[in-house]
C-alpha cells in the first residue's frame, strides 16, 4: 500500500508540472478554451443541481434550448463526472473549480490507474510506472485537452485490471468492480465506454474455452450483464428517444470529415513542445494522434521480442553487423536515428533538402519519411542493443499479450474512421465500418479517432514489459537509471505546458445582468441576443450556457453536441430581421419569453443603433425597457400566446370540403388520422383556398389547423370567411404573416403543428381559408381541421 501512495504522489506531482499553470489558477480559469470546457462545466453543474434535488426525472430536461425537451441528451451526460464535483461545488459553490479539479484527477488517476494494471500485468513496478507516464500524458490527450470526458481514461485500466483478475480466479469481487467501473466509465464518457465495451467483449470471447470449462465463471459475467444494464438503459432511453424524435445521427460525410488520415499517426497537437511544430505538416482537426517515438519503440520491442521469429530476426542481424559484439552496429543505427531526425525538422524548417556528393546525389523532400526512419532506425538499435529475452519472461502471457497486441492494432485500424486514407489519398474503406454497421451506438460517434485512446493504453502495456524486459538484465545503477531515463524521454515528448488558461469569471464576479435574474422569482424563459450568425459562430452559444448556472432560467440559447433543427432555422433565419413582426411576434407568441437580453456590445454601432430605435419605433408595446445594466439591455416581452379552449368542437358528420388547387382529397384533412393529410401539391401562393360545408349552420368561433407529416407546412398568411349560404362571405380572421410553429417544432414527431385563427363567434355553415402569403417551395398541407362553437 505505501509503495502505492508513492506511486500515486508521484503521478500527481506529475500531473502539476505537465499541466502547468494549472494549478495556480484553478479558481478563476477554465483550463481550455471557452467552447467545450464551459459546456461541461454546464452540464457537470446541471448534474449536481437534479442531485441536491433529488430529482432524477428531470435529469434530462435542462434550462437549454427552450422548449425542447430531453437536451441533456444531446452531449454526454457525464454524471459518473459530476459524482466527484459535487462535495466542491457544495462547499465552495465554484462550479469552475470543480471542472478543473476533475480535470486535473483525469490525468493523475489515468496513470495511476493504469500503474495498477501494468503492475499486475508484468510484476514491474517501474515498468509499470512508465506504464502511467505513457498513458496519462499520450500526446494526444493535450490535444484534447479542452474535452473534459476524455480525460476521464481512469476507469478503462481499472475494469480491464479487474476482468484479467476475474478469469485468473473467478472471484465475484472482481466481477463486481468490473461492473462498477463499466458503469463509470459509461457515466464519464460515451467514447471510452464503447471502447470498452467492444475490447470487454473480445477478452471475453478469447476466454471463452474457460467459461466452457467453468459454467460458474459465466453464471458471474451474467451478474454483470444484469447489473450494467439496470443502470445504463434507464439512462440511455432518452438517447434513443431523442435520436428518434429529432432525427440526430452522424452522417458518413461530417464522420469523414472527423477522420485522421494515415499520417495522424505522424502528428502531434500543436502544442506539443517537441514535435508539434515538427509534425505541423500532417496536423488535422481531430486527427493528431501522435503516440510517442520512445513508447512506440519499446512497444515494438516487447512485441517483437516474444516472438521466436523475430529472436531469430535478431540474431541474423546480430551475425551481420558483427557476430555477438552488437554495441558498435546498434551505436551506428542509434546515430542514424538521430541523422534522419535532424532531416526531418530541417525539412520542416527549411524545406527539401539535396546533396550533390562526388559519387551520390541525395534528395530529402518528405519530413514524414525522414521522421518514420528515424523511428525505424531507432527501434532496429534498441532491438540489437539489448540480449535475448528469456523465453516467457516479464511480458504479458498467452491470452493476455495477444490480446492486448490485437488491441493495439485494431484499435489504430479503428481509429482511422470509415476510410483510410494517406496523405489525403483513399486507400481502402477501414473496418470501422463494420463497428458503424453492427455495433450498436458507434453509428452516434462523430470522431473515431478517439479510440486511439484503447491503442495508447495497450502501447502502455507494452512498454511497461519492455521496460521492465530491460530492468532485470542490467545490474547496479542502470537497473534504476534506464527506466528513469525512458520515463523522462515519455514526459519529453509529451510535454505542452503552460496549457491554456482562460479566465473567466466566477460567483458575485459574473456579469450583474444574471445576478439581477437570480434575484427575479418564477420559472420563466429568457433570450440572449445576439445569436449566432453562422455556423461557425455556435461556440459563442456557451457563454449564455455557463451564466445560466448562476441563475438557472430556462434559456432559448443553446451549445452542445447536437443543435435542434427548429434552433437552426431560429438563428439562421427566424431572428436575422430583429426587430420585426416575425421575430418579434416568436418572442411573445410561441417563445413566451419574459425577458429578452440584448449584449448591444456585441453589436456593431450602427447594427444596435438600428436595432434600438426599431424597438422604440415599432414594438414598444411588446418590448418594454426594464433594466440596463452598462451594455446590457434587459427588456420585459409582453406574452401573447393562443391559447385555445377546445370545448365545443363541432362533430365532423356530414362534412363535405374543396380546394382551390392539386388532386389530393380534401376529405383527408378531417378523417380522424394525423398522418394523412391533404395538400395543394405546389409551393404556397395568394388565392390558394380550402372551403368547407359543416352540413348546418353554427355559431363558429375557432378553426385549428393540425400539421403532422411536415411541421413546415402551415399557411404563410390567411384571410378566414364564413358564410350561411355560401354565396356571401365576411371576413372574420386575417393575418399576413404566421409566426412558425417553434413549440410543435421543438416537440417529439408525435406531436402536431397547430395553427389557432380565433374570432368573433359568427353564424356560418362554410368556412373557408384562403392564403394570402406565398412560399418559394413549401406547399400548404392540413393533417386535421377542427372547429368550435
Amino acid at each position: 500500500m505505501r509503495r502505492h501512495i508513492i506511486a500515486l504522489t508521484g503521478f500527481i506531482l506529475i500531473t502539476a508540472v505537465m499541466t502547468y499553470p494549472l494549478v495556480t489558477r484553478p479558481a478563476d480559469a477554465i483550463a481550455g478554451d471557452y467552447g467545450d470546457p464551459l459546456l461541461n462545466t454546464w452540464i457537470i453543474s446541471w448534474d449536481v443541481k437534479k442531485m441536491l434535488e433529488l430529482d432524477p426525472a428531470g435529469l434530462y430536461d435542462t434550462n437549454i434550448f427552450h422548449p425542447h425537451k430531453r437536451t441533456l441528451a444531446y452531449s454526454e451526460n457525464m454524471l459518473g463526472n459530476a459524482v466527484f464535483a459535487l462535495p466542491v461545488i457544495v462547499a465552495t459553490g465554484n462550479p469552475v473549480l470543480a471542472y478543473n479539479i476533475l480535470l486535473f484527477a483525469g490525468f493523475a488517476l489515468s496513470g495511476f490507474a493504469m500503474y495498477l494494471l501494468a503492475l499486475y500485468l508484468t510484476g514491474s513496478r517501474a515498468g509499470a510506472f512508465v506504464a502511467g507516464l505513457v498513458y496519462a500524458f499520450l500526446p494526444w490527450r493535450f490535444g484534447q485537452f479542452g474535452h473534459l470526458q476524455t480525460q476521464m481514461a481512469m476507469w478503462l485500466p481499472l475494469a480491464l485490471l479487474r476482468l484479467h483478475r476475474f478469469y485468473d480466479d473467478g472471484a465475484v469481487r472482481h466481477i463486481l468492480l468490473f461492473t462498477l467501473f463499466f458503469v463509470l466509465q459509461f457515466f464519464a464518457c460515451g467514447y471510452h465506454a464503447l471502447a470498452l465495451a467492444l475490447y470487454a467483449g473480445l477478452l471475453m470471447a478469447m476466454h471463452i474455452p474457460d467459461l466452457l470449462r467453468d459454467r460458474s465463471l459465466a453464471w458471474k459475467l451474467a451478474v454483470f450483464f444484469a447489473a450494467a444494464g439496470a443502470v445504463i438503459i434507464p439512462f440511455y432511453y432518452p438517447y434513443i428517444a431523442v435520436r428518434e424524435e429529432m432525427g440526430f445521427s452522424r452522417t458518413m460525410t461530417e464522420i469523414k470529415v472527423f477522420s485522421p488520415d494515415l499520417t495522424g499517426y505522424l502528428a502531434a497537437p500543436a502544442v506539443n513542445r517537441l514535435w508539434g511544430e515538427a509534425t505541423r505538416a500532417f496536423h488535422k482537426a481531430e486527427g493528431e494522434l501522435f503516440l510517442g517515438l520512445t513508447a512506440m519503440t519499446a512497444a515494438l520491442y516487447a512485441l517483437a521480442s516474444t516472438s521466436p521469429a523475430a529472436t531469430g530476426l535478431r540474431r541474423a542481424v546480430g551475425r551481420a553487423l558483427g557476430g555477438r559484439r552488437l554495441g558498435p552496429g546498434a551505436a551506428a543505427l542509434a546515430a542514424a536515428a538521430v541523422l534522419s531526425l535532424g532531416v526531418s525538422f530541417l525539412i520542416v524548417k527549411s524545406g527539401p533538402i539535396e546533396l550533390d556528393l562526388a559519387l551520390l546525389k541525395v534528395r530529402a523532400g518528405s519530413p514524414w519519411k525522414a521522421l518514420l526512419t528515424a523511428m525505424l532506425l531507432l527501434w532496429a538499435a534498441v532491438f540489437l542493443a539489448l540480449p535475448q529475452r528469456p523465453h516467457g519472461e516479464t511480458a504479458p502471457a498467452g491470452v493476455k499479450r495477444a490480446f492486448y497486441a490485437v488491441m493495439l492494432f485494431s484499435a489504430v485500424v479503428f481509429s482511422l474512421g470509415p476510410e483510410i486514407t494517406l496523405m489525403g489519398r483513399r486507400l481502402v474503406t477501414g473496418p470501422y465500418m463494420l463497428l458503424y454497421e453492427f455495433f450498436p451506438g458507434f453509428d452516434g460517434l462523430r470522431v473515431p479517432a478517439r479510440l486511439v485512446i484503447m491503442a495508447g493504453l495497450a502501447l502502455a502495456v507494452f512498454t511497461a514489459a519492455a521496460v521492465a524486459a530491460i530492468a532485470a538484465r542490467l545490474g547496479g545503477p542502470a537497473r534504476k537509471a534506464v527506466p528513469a531515463v525512458i520515463g523522462a524521454l515519455v514526459l519529453v515528448e509529451s510535454a505542452s505546458a503552460p496549457v491554456l488558461m482562460s479566465g473567466i469569471a466566477v460567483g458575485s464576479e459574473i456579469p450583474a445582468v444574471y445576478r439581477w435574474l437570480a434575484d427575479r422569482d418564477g420559472d420563466f424563459a429568457v433570450m440572449e441576443l445576439p445569436l449566432p450568425a453562422t455556423q461557425d459562430e455556435l461556440f459563442k452559444e456557451v457563454k449564455p450556457i455557463y451564466h445560466s448556472i448562476y441563475h438557472w432560467k430556462r434559456l432559448v440559447n443553446g451549445y452542445s453536441g447536437y443543435f435542434p433543427p427548429a434552433y437552426e432555422f431560429l438563428y439562421k433565419k427566424w431572428m436575422t430581421g430583429f426587430p420585426d413582426p416575425l421575430s418579434v411576434g416568436l418572442l411573445s407568441e410561441e417563445l413566451e419569453v419574459r425577458y429578452l437580453i440584448v449584449h448591444s456590445g456585441s453589436y456593431e454601432q450602427k447594427q444596435w443603433e438600428r436595432i434600438r430605435r426599431g424597438i422604440e419605433e415599432g414594438y414598444a408595446d411588446t418590448l418594454r425597457l426594464v433594466r440596463r445594466f452598462g451594455a446590457d439591455y434587459v427588456y420585459e416581452v409582453a406574452c401573447r400566446g393562443r391559447r385555445l379552449d377546445r370545448s365545443g368542437e363541432i362533430s365532423r358528420e356530414g362534412w363535405r370540403a374543396r380546394a382551390g388547387r392539386g388532386d389530393y382529397d380534401p376529405s383527408l384533412a378531417f378523417d380522424g388520422d394525423l398522418l394523412t393529410d391533404w395538400k395543394t401539391g405546389y409551393p404556397q401562393a395568394p388565392g390558394d383556398f380550402f372551403s368547407l360545408d359543416l352540413g348546418r349552420t353554427h355559431k363558429v368561433r375557432a378553426v385549428e389547423l393540425l400539421t403532422m407529416t411536415n411541421k413546415r407546412d402551415y399557411p404563410r398568411g390567411y384571410r378566414l370567411e364564413t358564410s350561411e349560404d355560401g354565396v356571401n362571405w365576411r371576413t372574420a380572421a386575417r393575418r399576413d404573416l404566421l409566426v412558425p410553429p417553434y413549440r410543435a417544432m421543438a416537440a417529439p414527431a408525435t406531436t402536431p403543428a397547430a395553427t389557432v385563427i380565433s374570432f368573433e363567434p359568427a353564424e356560418a355553415r362554410y368556412v373557408k381559408i384562403v392564403l394570402t402569403g406565398s412560399h418559394e417551395y413549401i406547399q400548404w398541407s392540413i393533417s386535421e381541421l377542427k372547429v368550435y362553437e
